[in-house]
């Protein structure tokens, strides 16, 4: 795994890409990631996931009304933020966009501060492919006994970058998540 200076050579050499960057997220061999305004929540009016049928349309984009209605997207957390109840479940994103090589893939991990409050940042879903390009999508849970406020920009998650062999093809010919902007719903099928 890459250490603080070979983080900062990496992206110096544009070797990884980090959008926006900002040197002072540089941890000992990680890179904290911060939580994008935009985040999709369950939604109320499905009581059943079958994986053997397609499972895209469980979530909506929070706050989402008709657009007519608002000058807003209705997509975003408030600069106030937005409280988390226990228990509940959402889908949000990083507001870096990540660009992995051929030969790198990385590690979403959640923030030990965060995990300690009840917070995971992710349920199973840390790995990153090489080739990999777009906003990392985060499963947050509130595991906690109490509700929790998400604010835009906080540091919610960090991302440890592993070089490897470079793979026969990477995910740039394979993922279906390539490219992804905002929170995107699971594109599971059996």
């Amino acid at each position: 795994m890459l250490n603080d200076d070979e983080i900062r050579k990496a992206y110096a050499s544009d070797e990884i890409g980090i959008i926006p960057f900002d040197s002072t997220r540089i941890q000992p061999v990680s890179y904290d990631l911060t939580l994008s305004e935009d985040i999709r929540v369950a939604r109320d009016d499905v009581w059943r996931i079958d994986p053997g049928m397609e499972v895209e349309g469980n979530t909506q984009h929070y706050g989402q009304v008709p657009s007519w209605q608002t000058h807003t997207t209705g997509r975003t957390i408030p600069p106030q933020g937005r409280y988390m109840k226990h228990g509940e479940f959402l889908l949000g994103c990083t507001e870096e966009v990540i660009r992995l090589p051929r030969h790198m893939a990385a590690r979403v991990e959640g923030k030990s501060s965060l995990g300690r409050l009840g917070i995971a940042v992710h349920i199973t879903a840390g790995f990153i492919d090489p080739g990999f390009e777009g906003q990392i999508t985060l499963e947050i849970a509130n595991l906690a006994p109490w509700e929790f406020v998400l604010y835009p920009g906080m540091p919610i998650a960090q991302i440890v970058f592993e070089p490897v062999n470079p793979p026969e093809r990477d995910y740039s010919e394979t993922g279906r998540y390539q490219g992804q902007r905002g929170p995107t719903e699971s594109r599971y099928r059996m």
